[in-house]
C-alpha cells in the first residue's frame, strides 16, 4: 500500500506537471480559434488518432519533463514563494532547525514523524511543480491570445483560472513547507528532551 501511495506522489509531483508543460509546448505550435470550445474540438481528433504505445510514450516523457522541472520548481518556490509569503513563514514557522541533522534523528528515532515529514515534502514538491507548470501555461495562453487578437471571454477566463491556480498552488507549497518544518522541529525537540543527543554523542 505504501509503495502504491508513493507511486501516486510520483505521478502528481512529476507526471502531471510534465503533462501541463507538454500541453503548453503543444499550444505554441498549434493554432487556436476565437472560441475555446472550437479549439478543444480540433484537438480531440488528434488525441483519438494516437495509439496505446503513443500514450505510454507521452506518459514516460511527461514524467521525465516533470523530473527535469523539479529543481526549477524548487528555485521558483524558494525565491518567489518564500518572498511573497515571508510574513506568513515568519509568523507560523517555529524556531529554525539545522535541517539534515534533525532529519536523520527523526528517521532513526521517530519513524512515524519522519513519514509525515516526507509526505509534507512530497506535497510541497507537487504543489510548486504544478504552480510553475500552470504559470508557464498562463504565459503561453496570454501570448497566443494576444498574437491572434482574440477577444472572446472564455479564453480570458481560462487564463485567469490558470494564473490563480498557479498562485494558489505556490501558497499551498509554502504551507506544506511550514508544516514539514514544524513537524521536524517538534520531533527534534522531543528527541533532545529524551536525551537522544547524549546517546548520539556517546556512540561517537
Amino acid at each position: 500500500m505504501d509503495k502504491f501511495k508513493f507511486g501516486l506522489f510520483d505521478i502528481f509531483t512529476y507526471t502531471l506537471p510534465g503533462l501541463v508543460i507538454m500541453f503548453s509546448i503543444f499550444l505554441c505550435y498549434h493554432d487556436i480559434n476565437n472560441y475555446l470550445i472550437s479549439t478543444v474540438k480540433n484537438i480531440y481528433p488528434l488525441l483519438n488518432q494516437l495509439s496505446f504505445p503513443s500514450y505510454v510514450c507521452i506518459f514516460i516523457l511527461s514524467y521525465i519533463i516533470g523530473f527535469i522541472l523539479h529543481p526549477f520548481g524548487y528555485k521558483y518556490f524558494h525565491y518567489i514563494g518564500k518572498s511573497i509569503w515571508a510574513k506568513m513563514i515568519k509568523e507560523k514557522m517555529k524556531s529554525p532547525v539545522k535541517g539534515d541533522y534533525e532529519l536523520v534523528l527523526a528517521r532513526h528515532y521517530s519513524k512515524e514523524n519522519f513519514i509525515y515529514v516526507e509526505q509534507w515534502y512530497a506535497f510541497r514538491g507537487m504543489s510548486f511543480n504544478l504552480s510553475l507548470a500552470f504559470l508557464c501555461l498562463t504565459v503561453i495562453l496570454v501570448y497566443k491570445v494576444v498574437s491572434n487578437s482574440i477577444l472572446q471571454m472564455d479564453w480570458y477566463v481560462l487564463i485567469i483560472i490558470c494564473f490563480f491556480s498557479s498562485i494558489s498552488l505556490l501558497r499551498r507549497a509554502v504551507k506544506f513547507h511550514i508544516w514539514s518544518h514544524n513537524t521536524l522541529f517538534e520531533t527534534a525537540k522531543i528527541l533532545y528532551k529524551d536525551g537522544v543527543t547524549q546517546i548520539n554523542e556517546n556512540a561517537q
